[in-house]
């Protein structure tokens, strides 16, 4: 799985996380379409969470600055792969 945050830079360049420094794993949380994992930051504001969407297969989302919102890509995807990158 891919591993990359750059936290504090004009350009943020995310590929997903197994364990991304600078940023504490909460979770799993248990939902009816599966478990939540979310990454967030030292004001306990969520970056970034896996789902893994029992209907749909599991994905990354990258979260706003509200803690909140998910960001979509210039594509307006808010799915991502482990592959995937998301540049903010």
């Amino acid at each position: 799985m891919c591993l990359a945050y750059q936290s504090g830079s004009d350009s943020n360049i995310i590929e997903f996380p197994s364990n991304p420094e600078g940023l504490t794993k909460i979770g799993p949380f248990k939902t009816k379409n599966g478990k939540i994992i979310k990454w967030i930051d030292e004001s306990k504001k969520a970056v970034f969470e896996w789902d893994e969407d029992l209907k749909y297969g599991s994905h990354y989302h990258v979260i706003g600055d509200d803690g909140n919102t998910r960001l979509p890509n210039s594509s307006g995807e808010t799915h991502f792969l482990p592959e995937d990158t998301f540049e903010k």
